[in-house]
C-alpha cells in the first residue's frame, strides 16, 4: 500500500486481458538454482503416509465434484502439466511425480469431459522460455498458450465427446 499511495506504483501484475507481467524474461533468475530449490519445496517425502493420503482423498473428492458438475453443464475440463526447466524436473521425486501423473490419467480415462496434456518435458521449450526453474517467462507463456489453444481446437466438441 505504501508503494501504491506514496510512490504511485501499481501492485497489479497483469494486463487488462489477464496476461501476467511478473515473470519477465529480462529479469529471469538462475534456472539451475531456482529449479533445485522449487523441486525441493514441492517434494513430499511422506506422500504415501496416512495423513497425506487423507488430504489427497479429500482433494480428489473435491476435484470429482467439480468434474461431475462440469459434466452436468456439458463443460470440458483440461488438465495441464506445464513445462518446467530440467533442473526442476531432475530434482523432483520421480515416484511422487509419476503417482500424480498416473492419478490424473486415471481420472481423465473415467470422465469423457476431461482431457490431460503433459508438457513438463516438452522439448519445444528452451532456457529463454523460463523465468525460473518452474515458471515460464512471457516468451514461454505465449508459446504454451498457442500450443494449448491448438490442442483445444482439436478436441471434439462437447456434443461429440459427451454421451448424454
Amino acid at each position: 500500500m505504501i508503494n501504491y499511495y506514496l510512490f504511485g506504483e501499481s501492485t497489479i501484475t497483469c494486463s487488462s486481458l489477464g496476461w501476467g507481467t511478473n515473470y519477465n524474461s529480462s529479469h529471469s533468475l538462475n534456472l539451475v538454482e531456482t529449479g533445485k530449490m522449487a523441486a525441493l519445496r514441492h517434494t513430499r517425502v511422506d506422500y504415501l503416509n496416512i495423513e497425506y493420503q487423507e488430504l489427497y482423498h479429500e482433494n480428489i473428492s473435491l476435484l470429482l465434484k467439480m468434474i461431475n458438475w462440469s459434466n452436468e453443464k456439458k463443460v470440458q475440463l483440461i488438465f495441464v502439466t506445464l513445462p518446467a526447466f530440467e533442473s526442476y524436473r531432475n530434482n523432483l521425486n520421480s515416484n511422487q511425480l509419476n503417482f500424480t501423473i498416473d492419478e490424473i490419467k486415471k481420472i481423465v480415462s473415467k470422465y469423457k469431459n476431461c482431457s490431460y496434456f503433459n508438457f513438463i518435458a516438452d522439448t519445444n521449450f528452451v532456457a529463454q522460455d523460463f523465468y525460473d526453474g518452474d515458471h515460464l517467462s512471457e516468451i514461454g507463456a505465449k508459446k504454451i498458450s498457442t500450443i494449448i489453444n491448438s490442442k483445444i481446437m482439436t478436441l471434439p466438441s462437447n456434443e461429440q465427446k459427451l454421451k448424454f
